[in-house]
């Protein structure tokens, strides 16, 4: 079979978010009683980086002539969203998790939206269920924006660790579909 899906193709790309999630998950557990600055920042790198890298994958794939607006889309939020809070970290509590809030809720629904496109057996059930993790975790963000900072990292934290989990899985499978389409 000529055709590759990209989800499939570029399974390598759910292990480093997954790695990523794990490191940002350790770093943030590691400083339990830290300011809603630090929060900001470790957040806003890793929707810097994990923006920045959505951003590049989806505008390389359009030089390739292939359909990922989405990707874009999330890429640019995960930018826009990761320079406002490593720019403004004077605003207060509610407002940061706001924010972060609103980036988890598109996350979660263009990895849902994605996951739809993937072909059976490819693991779209896993990209499907880290969306709905995502979309969980901005509505509890959203519904509890002026509890503690310390709850808000250990939430965070969870969220990463059981994503990091489920794109392990995603690349697992997405690599096993794209060792069968090779044979």
């Amino acid at each position: 079979m000529e055709e590759v899906y990209i989800g499939v193709k570029n399974w390598w790309s759910y292990l480093i978010t997954g790695i990523i999630a794990v490191v940002f998950g350790i770093v943030l557990l590691a400083w339990p009683a830290s300011t809603i600055k630090v929060l900001a920042y470790v957040v806003g790198i890793l929707a810097l980086v994990t923006g920045a890298v959505e951003t590049i994958w989806a505008l390389a794939l359009l030089f390739k002539k292939e359909k990922r607006g989405l990707l874009l889309v999330r890429g640019l939020v995960g930018v826009l969203v990761g320079l406002l809070l490593l720019t403004k970290t004077g605003f207060a509590l509610t407002l940061v998790v706001v924010v972060i809030a609103i980036w988890a809720i598109v996350s979660g629904v263009v990895e849902f939206i994605a996951s739809l496109e993937m072909p059976p057996k490819s693991g779209r059930g896993w990209l499907a269920v880290s969306g709905v993790l995502t979309i969980i975790l901005g509505i509890l963000l959203v519904a509890l924006p002026l509890e503690t900072v310390y709850a808000i990292i250990v939430i965070l934290s969870v969220f990463l660790f059981a994503d990091a989990i489920v794109r392990f899985i995603l690349a697992f499978y997405a690599r096993k579909f794209e060792k069968e389409l090779q044979a």
